[in-house]
């Protein structure tokens, strides 16, 4: 070994402790680079040195304490021998648990909650230690007492005279500060004195007190603590006294009438302002009352005092026993009635019974409602009624005086004439009628009436037909026909009969030159005749006779006739050269 040379490899392992591989390798590269330089020999070199856990040294893993050996290639290409002198130092974990109020400090770091908080540190031998804590953190608690007390109020050894606001600054159970907030009202209790005076006795606040005195009593105020009462009592008695009278019909006490004997009872105030019971033995004596009812004429005298209107009176007498008997007279006067009256009668006059048949003066002497005389003078004017007889002729019916009279014959109404009686008119009446009614015989209309006068006339035109004064008449048209029959000085007007079938229709002649169509159809027709156009018409009936269309002259041999009516059968009548053709139509 070169002993004295620094840089051989076996002084400097002597002197060099390597921690870590690194180092380890630079003094390899060191040694290598120091060997090449020298002449090829074996080298041998020693190294000591420590790790954690454990330690590599050219590529080769250790993990416990103990003495190796390495052969390497020295600069030179020789062998170089190294031994090892290795002590492996342990790295350490710690688990530990903790609990604290409101924080906790562990090696500079500060923890405000509860949990599992890992640190990694170095141990005495320069290793890693691995400290896991498990920390629960407990909290100070805040709270805050409202209170109310009477005078004082303890909480916690510590005694309050005055409302206010207190903070107090305990342990909980945790171990941890508690503030306690104390939000106190102090309420006052009170001493009262009372002077009372009362009759018999005093209730107060449930105690009875019948005798006078001081007392006291403890009560709760309206702030609910205690007060105490002084009472200064004095108590005033009652008195009971009771009254024997005998009186007549009543007797009257402080303001109180009674009618009949018995013992009553009264409460009043004595001179002590107290209750006073006053006790009434009454004996109570009749007086007599005697009713009399009087029913007179004018006046009545009843113990020489005269009355001469109706009312209830009163006399009053002493009777037997020393008490007024009573005497109501219940009297009526009905009065004597005189009357007088003048009067107007129409033949006569009845008055009570007695009939009047002339003009005077008269006097009745009667009994009133009262049963008193009624003396009745009166003047009476007698009137006398008239009549009357008139005839009259009237057509149909005739109306007189508001009266409507239809049958012939002899009728009476009674109507007040300019005295006021009656005037009896006598009516002779005789009415004519005219039977207006029509028999249609065939295509031939007969007037009911017999020797009458007779016009017929077209009702679709409202013309009188010329020459049509018989009683009977046959339509040569279709159409509505009626009579006027004049009968005496009567004249009335028949109802409108349908006549659809004239006699004189349908001349082969015409129907030959008459063509329509379309038939049936939907209410456009056209009308084609065929021959000469001088004096042509046409005009269009439904089946009870009514004049649809009314006659319309033709100017053209081709004509459209337009229906506007409901479908059904219609009739077209068709009038040229005096004939007439009528033909059925449909309408769909």
């Amino acid at each position: 070994m070169e002993e004295g040379n620094l840089n051989s490899p076996s002084n400097l392992f002597r002197t060099i402790g390597f921690a870590s591989k690194g180092l380890l390798l630079l003094v390899m590269c060191f040694l290598f680079q120091t060997q090449a330089k020298a002449q090829c020999t074996d080298t041998y070199d020693t190294l000591t040195t420590n790790g954690c856990d454990t330690l590599t040294i050219n590529n080769s893993l250790y993990s416990s304490t103990g003495t190796y050996q390495q052969i390497l290639p020295n600069a030179g290409g020789c062998d170089s021998f190294l031994t090892i002198n290795l002590t492996i130092l342990q790295s350490s974990d710690t688990m530990f648990s903790a609990t604290t109020c409101d924080s906790f400090n562990l090696n500079g770091n500060t923890y405000f909650t509860s949990g599992t908080y890992g640190q990694t540190l170095v141990n005495q031998m320069g290793c890693d230690s691995l400290i896991t804590l498990n920390l629960t953190i407990l909290n100070l608690t805040d709270t805050t007492i409202v209170q109310s007390a009477c005078d004082t109020f303890r909480l916690n050894d510590s005694t309050y005279t005055l409302s206010g606001m207190y903070v107090q600054m305990r342990k909980n159970m945790a171990g941890c500060d508690s503030i306690i907030n104390l939000d106190l009202t102090i309420l006052n209790s009170n001493d009262t004195i009372i002077s009372q005076t009362a009759c018999d006795e005093f209730i107060y606040y449930g105690s009875t007190y019948k005798t006078s005195g001081t007392y006291n009593q403890t009560i709760m105020n309206a702030a609910g603590c205690d007060s105490n009462v002084v009472l200064n009592l004095t108590i005033l008695n009652s008195s009971d006294s009771t009254i024997i009278e005998t009186a007549c019909d009543s007797y009257r006490l402080n303001d109180s009438i009674y009618n009949m004997s018995g013992t009553y009872t009264q409460m009043l105030m004595n001179a002590n302002g107290c209750d006073s019971t006053l006790t009434l033995d009454l004996t109570i004596l009749k007086g007599s009352d005697t009713l009399i009812s009087i029913t007179t004429c004018d006046s009545f005298q009843f113990n020489a005092i005269t009355y001469t209107s109706s009312g209830i009176y009163l006399q009053n007498k002493t009777n037997s026993i020393g008490c007024d008997s009573v005497i109501m007279l219940d009297l009526t006067i009905n009065k004597s009635s005189m009357l007088s009256f003048t009067t107007t009668a129409c033949d006569t006059f009845l008055l009570n019974g007695t009939i009047y048949t002339t003009t005077g003066a008269y006097t009745q002497v009667l009994r009133n409602n009262g049963g008193c005389d009624s003396t009745i003078t009166f003047y009476v004017t007698i009137n006398q009624p008239s009549s009357r007889t008139i005839s009259s002729r009237a057509c149909d019916s005739l109306t007189f005086n508001n009266m409507t009279y239809r049958q012939t014959g002899t009728y009476e109404q009674r109507l007040n004439n300019a005295n006021g009686c009656d005037s009896i008119l006598t009516l002779t009446i005789i009415i004519d009628k005219v039977n207006n009614a029509i028999t249609k015989n065939g295509n031939t209309l007969v007037s009911n009436e017999t020797g009458a006068t007779y016009q017929w006339l077209n009702c679709d035109t409202e013309v009188k037909i010329n020459g049509a004064i018989q009683a009977t008449f046959t339509p040569t048209v279709a159409g509505r026909y009626a009579v006027i029959v004049s009968k005496g000085n009567c004249t009335d007007t028949s109802e409108c009969i349908i006549m659809v079938s004239p006699t004189s229709v349908n001349p082969q002649s015409l129907v030959n030159n008459v063509q329509v169509y379309p038939n049936p159809s939907q209410g456009i027709i056209t009308l084609i005749v065929n021959g000469t156009l001088e004096n042509s018409s046409y005009r269009l009936l439904d089946l009870t006779g009514r004049v649809v269309i009314s006659s319309t002259e033709i100017n053209a041999k081709k004509t459209t006739i337009s229906l506007d009516e409901a479908n059904g059968i219609y009739y077209l009548e068709v009038s040229t050269m005096g004939t007439v053709s009528r033909t059925k139509l449909i309408k769909n």
